[in-house]
C-alpha cells in the first residue's frame, strides 16, 4: 500500500492526523504546501480542528493555525475568534495571535469592547483594598 498523498473524503481523524503532520514541520515546502491545501479544502471540517489550536501552548500548531486561517480569509470566523478571545483558560500567546487574525479580517482591535478581554478577572482578588487618598 502507497502513502495517501491527497485528501478525498476524509474523516476528521485523517484531517487530525494531516494537520500534526503538518506541524511537524519535517516535509519539503512543496509537499507541505500540497498538505496545507488539502487540508484547507476540507474547510468544514478543518476550522474547527485550526481553531482548537488556539486552546493550547503548542507554538506550531499555533503558528500553522494562524496561517492558514489568514490564507483562508474568510471573515465569518470573527465570532469564533473573539468566543476565543474571551474564554479564560485560553493563554496569552494565542490571544495575541487571534488579535492578529481579527485585524486581518478587517476587525477593530481597539476597540473598547475588548480592552477587558484579555484580563483574567479570576485571577484579581476578590477583596481589592479601597485607594485611599494620601492624607
Amino acid at each position: 500500500m502507497g502513502r495517501k498523498t491527497g485528501i478525498r473524503e476524509e474523516s476528521t481523524s485523517d484531517l487530525a492526523a494531516l494537520l500534526e503532520e503538518l506541524k511537524r514541520g519535517d516535509l519539503p515546502p512543496d509537499l507541505f504546501k500540497r498538505r496545507l491545501r488539502s487540508l484547507l479544502d476540507h474547510r468544514a471540517q478543518a476550522i474547527p480542528l485550526l481553531l482548537r489550536q488556539f486552546e493550547s501552548d503548542d507554538e506550531e500548531g499555533l503558528a500553522l493555525a494562524t496561517s492558514a486561517l489568514k490564507a483562508l480569509d474568510d471573515p465569518s470566523l470573527i465570532p469564533h475568534l473573539l468566543t476565543l478571545l474571551r474564554a479564560p483558560h485560553v493563554e496569552d500567546l494565542p490571544k495575541g495571535l487571534i488579535l492578529t487574525l481579527l485585524e486581518h479580517y478587517g476587525f477593530d482591535t481597539r476597540d473598547p469592547s475588548l480592552i477587558a478581554v484579555s484580563i483574567d478577572l479570576q485571577a484579581v482578588p476578590e477583596e481589592t483594598p479601597a485607594t485611599e487618598a494620601p492624607g
